[in-house]
């Protein structure tokens, strides 16, 4: 091979592989969300008390262009057909992305009605947390 290829070829290389990986990364924040499921014991829980379900969602970023109303409806059924008992909502529930659907914020959040019974409770990281909702 002439110098000339290899330097083509690693050129090439140099622009096709980060190119493919930002694909990547792009396909992966876009696909639904996979279930995993633990089972703890807790020393003083009652004898014969059914355990409580609890469901963690975490940087959801509603409204990011990463999270349509349409995803966000897909995962929040998905996570109503897991019946928990309590949803967990972490760190980043708006988007501080400045690419934001152009549905806007009301509409992006109306698929959040998650259907628990005890309760929902979101717990946010400071500043990054409220962003975009001022």
């Amino acid at each position: 091979m002439t110098r000339r290829t290899i330097k083509l070829i690693a050129l090439a290389l140099a622009v096709i592989l980060p190119l493919v990986l930002l694909i990547h990364i792009i396909l992966l924040a876009q696909s639904d969300p996979i279930v995993r499921q633990a089972t703890m014991g807790l020393p003083d829980w009652p004898e014969g008390t059914p355990p409580v379900r609890i469901a963690l969602l975490s940087d959801i970023h509603v409204a990011g262009p990463d999270m349509p109303p349409s995803r966000l409806a897909r995962i929040v059924a998905q996570v109503n057909g897991l019946a928990p008992d309590i949803v967990l909502i972490a760190d980043d529930v708006i988007s501080d992305k400045t690419l934001v659907v152009t549905a806007g914020l009301g509409t992006s959040i109306l698929p959040l009605r998650l259907g628990v019974r005890p309760g929902l409770w979101i717990v946010t990281a400071g500043p990054a947390g409220t962003s975009g909702s001022r």
